[in-house]
């Protein structure tokens, strides 16, 4: 129905002749597009549809046109007995069901005057709507009078978003545009009111705000001149002097014009569409207004036309179609921005900075207002991929990090949507598709979404050679290492065993089997891939390192890692890794844990990097938990205790924070802090059930151990009877986690049999299961 409408109406601006073939028809281009901008709503509010926008007049803009135009809203304000201009706010039809039928009336007899308009003989003028959603703005929570000016602000920066996007980045409105077309700005000023004491009346014209007082409502009740408690009394004390005033901000249009003239010159200079005019003005609802003194009726229209449009946003069951056809409609946030760069960058011939973009702020590509772009990228996706590969990585990598996710998220998204919709072979991007949907898999725990990427990957493997040693290696060596974390999360060892054995050869020299595997030769082999599968293989170890042969494999592996790497970050993370192995043997293990701690960040590194370096926290604090005296553990139990408060809000749901939360309540248990534990443990649970879905068990494993800890150290049998009936549940809870090859016969009889003595028997027994990096 709107598509239908809209062709009617552009149809009258084309110059047409009964015996020409339709596909033939030519648009009527213009020289000129005048924006009539007004704002719907309230700027600072949230609870409701706000729009900024209104009516695109295409062509002249003259005094034939403006009569035009007040006619049309005087005369379909006449259907239902109303006035101009005081009866053009479309929302004083809302307030009942008498007034909604009016509204409906008139908004019909609207759509149909301006649907009956017919072109002059120059054929000069076309009309569109043009609506701009405001969702949220960033100043949603300050107060009104202070907020204020920077909502005044925010308003021309949302403006020229508006302006900038239908004039440069979008071709629905340039398309009709001759080149070096002019485009002129009406702006009807904002306005908004306010309730002011004395105090505040002081601060507002401080800040020499352009303020109207109000009249006072009367009121017909009886005055209770006599308040019968003191809470009413203090109540009317404080009301007393409230006085509600309309503030209109003044917006000074020259002002206006010159930061839109020099927003044009930085990022659209090689466009020839030109700025020309920008006028503000306060629209006048007075039916005491002089004709002299009368706002432009076209931003009268845009008001009403804004009106009904949110009218048809929140109420759609009163008015189902709109009076002119829509434009354009776009949503007011970063992915507008987002969008207006890439396309100026590709405008200016800069694809590398639209990849820069993309990569820090990846669109939506199912977004309407991004079709464009998106149709722009595909297309330069087709003619040259290499450019796209540093996408792809960053959305790998990205996608990969359990704190940016989202962002990784979306960044996959489009990226797997520009391969798709390009239809090219291109087995590098092929490669990456897979592995990105993989990594995105494995951090939401789709596990059997995860297996069938998995084995669409297996058959495909013996193809790497053909991307060359550097890439196929980096695809190669993160597949596998991801999918064996992967297992690992699942407590399914044995699988992944199995996945990085098969990289090496009989002697598990990963570095010659790949040389051979690539054909060439050993020093092509990069390194940091050899290292991360070492370093993955001993995770894979030490997860079993109860097997002594088994640890003693995880050590040597993740030696062998660090023989492989230089890079200082990969570095620390396998001493972190040997640390929590050291911590799981600390007899038989002393000496490496020694040998860890010279290894580490420094106490002084660690603390004023807090937020970076997690995991180190963690793994100190598991070696004072381990092998420190009862000095070390309270010294460090005070000292994270300030550093975790700190950055708890940075990284409060991540998988290492719930563990440092965990050893911090154990070192307090062990100090005899009975309440302090009690608040950490349960903070604890907190953060890993909040956590990544991996987190999941762990976050049974700490409900475990504190409802352990809470049965060993309170002597209340009554109250202990319910406690082990809650661990009995956890310890079942747990086992369901783990794959049936890893239940062995003892943990199935510890779901079996809810007796006290058994069940923190078997408590402890499943808590000696949980080793290495999952405690």
């Amino acid at each position: 129905m709107q598509n239908q409408t809209q062709n009617q109406t552009l149809s009258q601006s084309q110059t047409q002749n009964p015996n020409q073939n339709p596909t033939q028809i030519q648009i009527q281009k213009f020289d000129e597009l005048h924006f009539f901008i007004v704002e719907s709503g309230f700027f600072d509010k949230v609870k409701e549809t706000f729009l900024i926008g209104g009516l695109l007049l295409f062509g002249k803009y003259d005094e034939t046109v403006q009569k035009k135009l007040r006619e049309i809203l005087v005369d379909s304000l006449s259907v239902i007995d109303k006035k101009y201009p005081q009866d053009t706010s479309f929302y004083a039809f809302l307030e009942n069901d008498a007034t909604k039928r009016q509204g409906k009336q008139f908004a019909s007899a609207l759509a149909k005057n301006l649907s009956a308009l017919t072109p002059d003989e120059d054929n000069r003028t076309a009309y569109g709507l043009l609506m701009f959603q405001n969702i949220h703005d960033i100043h949603d929570n300050l107060p009104t009078l202070f907020a204020q000016n920077e909502l005044n602000n925010r308003y021309v920066s949302m403006l020229w978003s508006l302006i900038e996007h239908t004039i440069f980045v979008s071709d629905r409105a340039a398309k009709k545009l001759n080149s070096g077309a002019k485009f002129h700005v009406h702006i009807a000023a904002r306005s908004y009111v306010i309730d002011l004491d004395k105090t505040s009346l002081k601060s507002a014209k401080a800040l020499e705000l352009n303020m109207k007082k109000n009249a006072e409502p009367k009121n017909t009740e009886p005055k209770n001149t006599e308040p019968n408690d003191a809470e009413s009394k203090d109540a009317e004390s404080k009301n007393a002097d409230v006085v509600t005033y309309t503030v209109t901000p003044s917006i000074d249009a020259d002002e206006i014009k010159n930061l839109f003239d020099v927003a044009i010159n930085e990022r659209w200079s090689t466009s020839d569409f030109k700025l020309e005019t920008v006028e503000t003005c306060e629209l006048i609802f007075d039916k005491k207004i002089k004709k002299s003194d009368e706002p432009t009726p076209g931003l009268y229209l845009a008001n009403t036309l804004l009106g009904i449009e949110r009218t048809r946003l929140v109420r759609s069951q009163l008015i189902a179609d709109p009076a002119l056809p829509i434009l354009e409609s776009l949503i007011y946030d970063q992915n507008l921005d987002s969008t207006a760069i890439c396309k100026s960058n590709y405008c200016n011939g800069n694809i590398t900075s639209l990849i820069e973009t993309l990569e820090h702020y990846p669109l939506d590509p199912n977004s309407q207002q991004n079709q464009e772009i998106v149709r722009i990228l595909i297309k330069e996706y087709a003619k040259n991929s290499e450019q796209f590969y540093r996408l792809f990585d960053a959305a790998k990598n990205i996608a990969g990090n359990a704190k940016n996710r989202k962002h990784g998220n979306d960044l996959a998204r489009l990226v797997e949507h520009i391969h798709r919709m390009s239809d090219k072979t291109d087995l590098l991007a092929d490669f990456y598709s897979i592995l990105i949907q993989f990594i995105t898999a494995n951090q939401s725990n789709y596990a059997i979404k995860s297996f069938d990427l998995w084995r669409i990957y297996l058959p495909k493997e013996n193809s790497l050679p053909k991307l060359g040693v550097k890439n196929g290696l980096k695809i190669g060596a993160e597949f596998r290492c991801r999918r064996a974390v992967n297992l690992m999360e699942q407590f399914n060892f044995d699988l992944a065993e199995q996945v990085m054995i098969e990289i090496g050869t009989q002697n598990d020299d990963f570095c010659q089997a790949m040389a051979k595997f690539f054909n060439v030769p050993v020093e092509q082999i990069d390194m940091q891939e050899i290292s991360n599968c070492y370093d993955t293989l001993a995770q894979v170890f030490a997860f079993q390192a109860f097997d002594q042969y088994k640890r003693k494999l995880s050590e040597l592996f993740f030696r062998k890692a660090l023989t492989a790497t230089k890079n200082p970050a990969s570095q620390i993370r396998i001493w972190t890794h040997l640390g929590h192995l050291a911590c799981d043997f600390p007899k038989q293990l002393k000496p490496l844990w020694d040998e860890v701690l010279t290894n580490l960040p420094t106490t002084g590194d660690y603390i004023d990097d807090g937020i970076k370096t997690p995991h180190v926290i963690a793994i100190r604090l598991k070696g004072a938990l381990v092998f420190g005296n009862n000095e070390l553990k309270k010294e460090l139990t005070e000292t994270m205790d300030v550093i975790t408060r700190n950055y708890a809000y940075e990284i409060i749901n991540s998988f290492p924070y719930g563990l440092i939360l965990q050893t911090l309540a154990m070192l307090n248990a062990e100090l005899g802090n009975k309440k302090r534990a009690n608040k950490l443990f349960e903070k604890t649970i907190r953060s890993l059930e909040s956590s990544e879905q991996s987190a999941r068990p762990l976050a049974t494993i700490a409900k475990i151990r504190h409802t352990l800890f809470n049965l060993e150290s309170n002597p209340n049998i009554n109250t202990n009877i319910s406690k082990n009936k809650f661990l009995h549940s956890n310890i079942r809870q747990f086992i369901s986690y783990l794959p049936k090859s890893q239940i062995s016969k003892q943990l199935h009889e510890a779901t079996l049999n809810p007796d006290q003595q058994n069940t923190q028997q078997n408590a402890k027994r499943i808590l000696n299961l949980i080793r290495f990096i999952h405690w």
